[in-house]
């Protein structure tokens, strides 16, 4: 359980983060990290600093701290899945992504992000289908119905696309 100190100094790690105050943010989560260094959060949470501010190494060394600390966790496997992706790790991304959806079938940001991994490298039907899966498990991402309606119109359907494409729009406007 975190101190009313661990959860005033994520918060306002947080709030900092949110505000582009990336340096203020990590003294934040580095010292609720000196109180609780095995804390899985205050790690991700730091990943996710480094990671805004493209510092994907660090962002990669903190995320493998919270993957050490809490295994379990399919959005810290997905945010892994993230980074390498952005290293140029193609195939580090996909294990990472596939075992964040080993762990939750229903990670609707997973299959979108896997989609993404297909889409770039080519593998349009696969793209399609991972799309389909995330949508099917949350209708009001956006992201993964803009993605969908690009796979389509790839793929030659131009209706399909089109109907994705409209519930895009539903959800942005």
């Amino acid at each position: 359980m975190s101190s009313a100190v661990e959860v005033y100094l994520n918060a306002q790690g947080i709030e900092y983060t949110k505000a582009g105050l990336y340096e203020k943010a990590l003294i934040s989560f580095n010292e609720a990290l000196s109180i609780s260094p095995e804390n899985s959060l205050f790690h991700f949470n730091k990943a996710l600093v480094y990671e805004k501010s493209g510092d994907f190494p660090n962002a990669l060394e903190c995320l493998n701290l919270s993957i050490k600390y809490n295994p379990e966790s399919d959005e810290f496997w997905n945010e892994m899945g993230l980074v390498r992706y952005e290293m140029g790790e193609r195939d580090n991304a996909e294990n990472c992504l596939k075992k964040a959806l080993s762990l939750n079938q229903s990670s609707s940001a997973a299959w979108n992000n896997l989609g993404v991994l297909y889409f770039t490298g080519g593998n349009i039907k696969e793209a399609c289908n991972c799309f389909q899966a995330s949508v099917k498990y949350d209708s009001t991402n956006s992201d993964a119905w803009y993605n969908l309606s690009d796979a389509w119109l790839e793929l030659g359907d131009r209706r399909k696309s089109y109907d994705a494409k409209k519930n895009y729009n539903r959800l942005v406007d």
